[in-house]
């Protein structure tokens, strides 16, 4: 399930360079049911020790202008922001709540001045490109994150493990087989570092293919691929 929300205000919106938490605030701020937000925000779907909170969301889509000084992004109405997700209750809830109220975002007062649910279906070949970042990470016993650039075996191992394991949580069972890949499409691709809360993601944009199970594909469409998805990472469209 998807939404592309269309969000309007006067003059300008200014933003942190680094503003994937202020939208991830955004979003859970949105959801009326309280219980939800927070199994959403606190526990989520559990496979072992992880926890998926089984969402994604895009970067803000718009014109806008980049304040190297003041280290801002400034944007002109009217932005779109990209939310998915596979879990109906709070899709539904988040949904409904943008439409009955006026909203926030980083002091700024917006309107939902448009709401567009898409009814897509991936192919078992199927060329994205990305709306977010994509990371692929590993942490080493001594804490030390190390990410991998596409080009990397352990960036196609680890993005496939994920989602195999975010359908088990899911689901409550195996995927009806475990063929999922990524590729790129070519080799253009833009590396980007992310500040979140002091910690540093370096994360990829450009565009992939993803074969194999459709289902499995379906899911990485509904909660992102990669890592850290509700943290802003792995948002895609299907192309």
């Amino acid at each position: 399930m998807r939404c592309i929300i269309t969000l309007d205000f006067d003059t300008s919106l200014v933003l942190p360079l680094n503003y994937n938490k202020i939208l991830q605030g955004f979003i859970y701020r949105n959801i009326a049911d309280r219980d939800l937000a927070e199994f959403v925000h606190d526990r989520g779907f559990s496979y072992g020790k992880r926890n998926f909170k089984m969402f994604t969301y895009s970067r803000l889509l718009g014109q806008y202008t980049i304040d190297k000084r003041s280290k801002k992004i400034i944007y002109k109405p009217p932005v779109q922001l990209v939310v998915s997700s596979c879990y109906e209750d709070f899709f539904i809830d988040l949904s409904v709540t943008l439409l009955k109220k006026k909203v926030e975002i980083a002091g700024t007062e917006c309107c939902v001045s448009k709401m567009n649910i898409l009814v897509e279906e991936p192919k078992g070949i199927q060329k994205i490109k990305m709306l977010s970042p994509v990371t692929a990470y590993s942490t080493l016993n001594n804490g030390k994150t190390v990410y991998y650039s596409p080009d990397d075996y352990n960036f196609k191992r680890i993005i496939k493990e994920n989602i195999i394991k975010k359908y088990i949580a899911f689901f409550k069972e195996e995927p009806p087989g475990m063929d999922f890949e990524i590729e790129c499409s070519n080799n253009k691709f833009k590396k980007v570092v992310t500040n979140y809360d002091g910690f540093i993601i370096e994360g990829w944009m450009g565009s992939f293919f993803l074969k194999g199970n459709t289902n499995m594909i379906k899911l990485a469409y509904d909660t992102g691929i990669g890592g850290k998805n509700s943290q802003g990472f792995g948002c895609f469209e299907l192309i």
